[in-house]
């Protein structure tokens, strides 16, 4: 009698461990704005798990067109699936300063010296607004988030400089606070699931163009 009482009590617990959900608990602290999840990543989602999306955090599931917003979910076994796909890790926090130099020379046609060069330096603010729409621009782009986004900045001055009519050099580089504004309003106008904001930027001359306006200069 005894030997069955104990036989049962086991049973009981085994039958409990099996039914219990797990409690493992499952996050990721990304500083980066955008990342793409590893194979060490996806290891670490298990069936009925708990994942944890931070404030801010979105995962985009880019093959299947679905996505988990910021909040707690328990992992099922089609969920864990899932994760054998393409998956981002996006943070929709704010992020400040950050640093741009354009990657090709910017031509502009000056009333004054002609045809110019022109190297832009500044720094702006962004933050993703549109995960789903974000990683569609992004994915075809080979480089980090960071470097897509001062991508997108650069063929925008390319663009804005070269359609200036009757404009100088020796005016913009005063009213470069101005130009900036000008280019954060036309890149938020852009599909791009980003919002820009506080752009300064500092104006020079490449160093062919400066000898150029320097000798008209001396010239003139």
């Amino acid at each position: 009698m005894k030997l069955k009482k104990i036989f049962f009590t086991i049973l009981i617990l085994l039958l409990l461990c099996g039914c219990a959900k797990s409690n493992v608990r499952i996050s990721f602290d990304n500083s980066d704005a955008c990342y793409e999840l590893t194979d060490i990543d996806k290891s670490k989602i298990k069936k009925d798990a708990l994942l944890i999306l931070n404030s801010n955090q979105n995962l985009i599931f880019f093959d299947l067109n679905k996505f988990f917003e910021s909040g707690t979910y328990r992992i099922d076994k089609q969920e864990v699936n899932m994760f054998s796909r393409r998956v981002y890790l996006v943070n929709k926090s704010t992020f400040y300063e950050n640093s741009f130099v354009n990657t090709t020379k910017i031509k502009m046609n000056d009333v004054k010296y002609g045809e110019i060069y022109i190297n832009l330096t500044g720094n702006y603010d962004f933050k993703i607004t549109d995960s789903m729409t974000f990683i569609n621009g992004y994915i075809n782009y080979k480089g980090d988030a960071y470097n897509y986004i001062n991508f997108l900045i650069n063929n925008e001055c390319l663009k804005y400089f070269s359609e200036l009519a009757g404009e100088t050099y020796t005016v913009l580089s005063y009213n470069s606070s101005a130009i900036g504004s000008n280019i954060v309003n036309k890149l938020n106008n852009k599909n791009y699931g980003i919002e820009f904001s506080n752009m300064t930027l500092k104006i020079d001359l490449t160093d062919d163009s400066k000898e150029n306006v320097d000798g008209a200069l001396v010239n003139g």
